[in-house]
This record gives structure tokens, sequence and C-alpha cells, in this order.
């Protein structure tokens, strides 16, 4: 991840001190004093906790933070900045123009100034542009580039008095007047004075869409699309978190749609960087690589100037180097597009939904899991990690413990990815219907028995039947969700776990599977069940297959064409301790 490198302090034209002092000077005392709009904030966490908190808040209330004082240049914009008096990276300040009604997260702040925010007289944000040093800023970013007289007469609050008369012959064809500032001479009284002039100026061109997105005709609007590599196509990132934020106050967050298509609400100016933040209402990703987890992910996608409009992003699957930044940024976008694949297709399957889920990923050989632990205070969280190649500090709060891990391999793709996460979410939702007096147990036998285990060589007492059966859900989804061509294949795995078992009891494909003790072929002759009748058959207390059994029996049954006979037997069938 790239460092984000600072420059010099500027004097602050947004200040509501500055404004006022800019309000008398334009008015000559005839107006009266402004009051601010915003609070500019820096917000101090001392916890890990408190980081958590922050970034909570900053997706809940839509305003832009960055982890930079806003009132420096920026020589150049990175994914991250430390700063020099933080004792720990981690615990860097955020930074953010906050609305003055807008309720506040439980952390502490600072306010650093007190700002006015409101862009509807340019004139006045030109004139405290011109007191604070910052005149080289007035054309490109208070007038975008210059004012047309469609702009100057939609801004009621223009003191056009001082606007030179309108011009009365025409701009050459492809061009249009527009009022720039020029600098400043002395007045009558010996004050100096803003000095604006009209010139003809070429009307820009809308530039073509990106991604066949719907365009919005503005190229002040930022808009754009973003896509990820996935085998030999490229896939809309669906519901990823894109900000945009300008070279001083202003900023905006919005999130991609089913095409990975973006677009803003409002209009920006001068220079702006578009940063994309690896969260939404569903799923939080985080990565070892940036900031061992503490943070989410955010990276700066780059700063564009003039046409915001046509902005397309393309993540790259890195499979070169499966330590890079690019790697786990393609990682990253796989992950979002696994949930969001999963919440539409369990959602039209009847499927209950997951929690908002920590994701948390690194380069790595280990298995992935779906350890469930946020806001948990099991024992053996460390051992559990550490089977999964994962550690994790003593501070760590509980609310930032994973529910899902994953380590993305040399050669793993977007189908492979998708697979085993689709694997790990249908265990998010069996969590779901049965919480920890089911998981406790099952995250035991996987400490103890160093994973799944092997049929004949269990750990006594360490539970194997939540195993077997939490095993058989997520080999299900993994077939269901993933891009597998082949589920029945799957027949009883590592001699316990019956990986094809609810696939079998769904399809109307009439195969066969060995029994891995007797080595008898046993038939499958049965079919009509549904997703939703397997998780509602689900409970706290469904511990292993012939529980599963019994209730899927007793509750669904009657809605297939199975006898009772033929489904006991079929089930018993797969069942290796029955």
């Amino acid at each position: 991840m790239e460092l984000t490198v600072l420059g010099n302090k500027r004097e602050n034209p947004f200040s509501l001190k500055n404004i006022n002092k800019a309000n008398e000077i334009l008015y000559k005392g005839e107006r009266p004093s402004l009051s601010k709009s915003h609070n500019y904030t820096k917000f101090i966490p001392s916890s890990y906790a408190d980081v958590e908190a922050i970034e909570e808040w900053e997706s809940n209330s839509e305003i832009v933070l960055v982890d930079y004082p806003m009132e420096y240049e920026v020589l150049q914009m990175g994914d991250y900045y430390i700063d020099p008096t933080s004792e720990d990276p981690n615990l860097t300040p955020y930074y953010g123009s906050v609305p003055i009604d807008k309720q506040m997260p439980e952390v502490a702040t600072e306010i650093l100034d007190d700002l006015f925010l409101d862009k509807s007289n340019p004139i006045l944000i030109a004139t405290s542009f011109w007191l604070t040093g910052n005149e080289s800023e007035i054309n490109s970013y208070v007038f975008n580039g210059g004012l047309t007289i469609d702009d100057v007469e939609g801004f009621p609050s223009i003191p056009l008095e001082i606007i030179p008369p309108y011009p009365t012959n025409y701009c050459p064809f492809g061009q249009q007047w527009v009022l720039i500032y020029l600098g400043e001479e002395t007045g009558p009284n010996g004050n100096p004075l803003l000095i604006f002039d009209w010139i003809c100026q070429e009307i820009p061109n809308a530039p073509d869409p990106v991604c066949n997105c719907p365009s919005n005709g503005n190229p002040n609007i930022p808009a754009g699309c973003i896509v990820v590599e996935a085998m030999t196509r490229l896939d809309p990132v669906q519901n990823l978190t894109v900000r945009v934020k300008d070279n001083w106050f202003f900023g905006e967050s919005t999130r991609t749609d089913v095409n990975g298509c973006w677009e803003m609400k409002d209009q920006h100016s001068g220079q702006i960087w578009v940063k994309t933040k690896f969260d939404n209402q569903n799923v939080e990703v985080r990565d070892l690589r940036y900031f061992a987890f503490i943070r989410l992910i955010r990276h700066n996608v780059g700063s564009f100037s003039g046409a915001f409009n046509n902005i397309e992003i393309v993540y790259e699957s890195g499979d070169d180097d499966n330590t890079s930044k690019k790697r786990s940024l393609w990682n990253a976008c796989t992950a979002i597009n696994t949930v969001e694949r999963y919440h539409q297709m369990a959602a039209s399957d009847g499927i209950p939904l997951p929690r908002k889920l920590n994701w948390h990923s690194k380069a790595g050989q280990n298995n992935a899991s779906a350890a469930m632990l946020q806001g948990t205070n099991f024992n053996l969280t460390s051992a559990l990690m550490e089977l999964h190649g994962f550690n994790i500090s003593s501070a760590f709060p509980l609310s930032l413990l994973p529910d899902i891990t994953l380590n993305y391999r040399v050669g793993d793709d977007s189908n492979i990815l998708t697979e085993i996460g689709s694997h790990e979410l249908g265990h998010a939702t069996h969590y779901m219907l049965v919480g920890e007096e089911y998981w406790i147990p099952y995250r035991i036998y996987i400490v103890v028995n160093l994973g799944w285990g092997t049929n004949g060589s269990f750990k006594p007492g360490s539970y194997p039947g939540h195993a077997q059966l939490g095993e058989a859900f997520g080999e299900y989804m993994e077939s269901r969700y993933g891009f597998e061509f082949s589920p029945d294949a799957k027949g009883i795995l590592n001699g316990f776990v019956p990986g094809g078992m609810l696939w079998d009891l769904e399809d109307t494909q009439m195969d066969f599977t060995i029994d891995p003790q007797s080595g008898t072929v046993f038939i499958d002759n049965i079919s009509g069940f549904t997703p939703a009748m397997f998780y509602n058959s689900l409970t706290p207390f469904t511990t292993n297959v012939r529980a599963f059994r019994d209730r899927l029996r007793n509750g669904f049954l009657a809605s297939t064409p199975n006898s009772i006979t033929d489904f006991n037997n079929f089930v018993d069938n797969y069942d290796v301790f029955n």
C-alpha cells in the first residue's frame, strides 16, 4: 500500500472566520455575518475498538473521513497516512467535515475549525480564497474553469454589481462566455479589488460512458464503473463503497450497483481523488497487509481533473505475485462479490441471511474457516486462528474478531475463491440458526482434531457429529452457489462427512454413492427437498445427521414424493455414525 505525503499547511478559505472577512470586504458591512454549517472534526481513537466505531460511523453516516489533516496540501495521495505523533500507526486520527447537527460516535473528537461549506456564492468563496493566499485555485476550483452566464444567474447570492456587464456578442462556434478571475487592483479608496472578466471558452464535450453504465451527461458529477478480473472475463464489482474527496473539505460516498456502476449526487471541481472502501451493509473486508486487520481496506484509485463521469476502475488478478497489493485488492473484490452473490441466491432460495460479517483475508496456504468469532469470548480463539494461519493480537477487540477467514493461494482463481467463500457463507447462515450453543463444540472439534479430522482418529469427546452435519452444509453451499459441475461426485468425505447428501436429497438425478466403511453401493432415489427445507430443519440441538434426518422428515417429507422408508434408508446410508 502507498503512503500519503503532505506538503505545506494552507490557510483555510472555508473557515468561518475567513468567510466572514470576505463577506465584510465584499458587502462592506451591509450583510449580516454568516454562521457555520459544518465542524472540521478530528476523530482521535485510543483503542482498536475506537477505530472500528469510527469506521462504522463513517459507513452509516456516509460522511467521508480521511486519515490526514485536510488543511494541508497533498503532494502524493496514497492508501493511508501515518500521523507522526501517533505511537501506534493503527491509531492515526481521522478527519472530516461534519454537519453541525450530526450525531457523533462515542469516541474522542476535537473541533479544529468552524466551516462554512456553501458554494452558492462563488464570488464570496473566491474572495476568501484570495484573502487566504489560495487565489491560484479560484478559476480551477471555485469557478470550475469559469462561471457561465447561466451559472451567474443561477446563484442569487452573487453581488452582480461587481460582475462586468454580460457580453452582447457571440463567441465562436463551439465556445461560450465564462467569467474568470484575472487578479486584483487598487480601488478608489486604496483597498484592493478583485477583477473578473468574460472570455470565450470551449464548451467541454461529455465523455462516452464506461462499462455501458447510464451517463448523467454532466462531466462535473463523478461516475463510472468498477470491474474485477474473473477467469477470462471482467465481472462488475457489486455493492462496493466508492468515495470522492476534493482538494479541500467536500466529499461524498456511494456504492456500486449490480452492474458495477456508480454515480455521485453532487458536482465537483478542480481535482478529486477517488478511493474504494471494502465494506457494505453485509460485510467488512480486511487484509493482513493493511494495518493487520485493524482497519478496513481502502484503496486510492487515483486523482482526476476535467471530466469526472467516465472513471473506469479495473482490478486485475495479480496472480504473478500472490503477496502483492494488486493480489490483495483483487481478492477483496472477489470477497465482496461472493458475499453479494450469496445474498442474492440465498434470498431467492428462501435461506436466512448471515449477519454483517467480519471477513479477514491474507496470502497463504492454510484452509478457510467460518469461525464466527465476532463479539465472542471463545477461550480457544488463538489456537483456532493459528490453525488457519492467522495470529490475532491480544489488543484486538472482540467486535473485530473474524467471522470468515480465507487464505488466497498461488493459482487461486475467482471460481475457486467463490466456491470456498460460498462454503464458509453456508456455515455463516447455519450459525445464525444455531448460535454459540452449536458453534462452541464445533470450534472445539476443529481445534483438537486440527481441522476436519478423519473417521477413526477423532479425539475423544470432540463432537464429531457437529462437524459431520456442519461440513455437509458447507459442501452443499459450495456446490450450489459455487461453480462446481459434478457435486454428486463428493460422496462421503474424510470417511464421515456426507458431502453429497443434501445435493442428492434435492436433485432428480439417480446416481450411486459408496459407503466408505462397508463398501456398499447405494442408489440416490430421493428428490424434491429444497435449500429452505434443509436450513429450516436446523436448531441448536440438531447436532448430527441423525437428528437432522428426523427433523427434515417430520417437517418436510410430506411435501416431497418420497416414502419414509426410502428417505430414512437413504440418509442412513450417508450417515456413518448411525
